[in-house]
């Protein structure tokens, strides 16, 4: 029933869940499960040639340009507090605090 409303062309916008049979329904080897080609096309409501120049402005003026956002790094604040959760670095601060103490205790004397 996805597929006969999203072929219709009703549900564009939000066409539901893609339906994937079940393991073993249309076999057992490696592709079973896997959607066709036809499938994904209905999904994305478009077809083998692709959109129409009008289909292509409608969806560009719907959902905008086809653009990655800008990255942007982490301030070093929150950089710090993420190593901080790594082993590697517990151990280093383990070894640092020892090592600050071996020395202390080794000026006294």
């Amino acid at each position: 029933m996805a597929e006969t409303t999203a072929a219709s062309g009703q549900g564009a916008e939000n066409p539901g869940p893609m339906v994937v049979p079940a393991p073993g329904a249309r076999g057992t080897g490696p592709g079973a499960g896997v959607p066709t080609l036809l499938a994904v096309l209905r999904r994305l409501d478009s077809g083998p040639r692709g959109l129409t120049e009008a289909q292509a402005e409608e969806r560009l003026a719907r959902f905008g340009e086809n653009t990655v956002p800008a990255a942007h790094e982490a301030p070093w604040p929150r950089l710090f507090v993420r190593s901080l959760r790594d082993p590697f670095t517990a151990v280093l601060g383990c070894l640092g605090l020892v090592s600050a103490a071996v020395s202390a205790w080794g000026r006294r004397r």
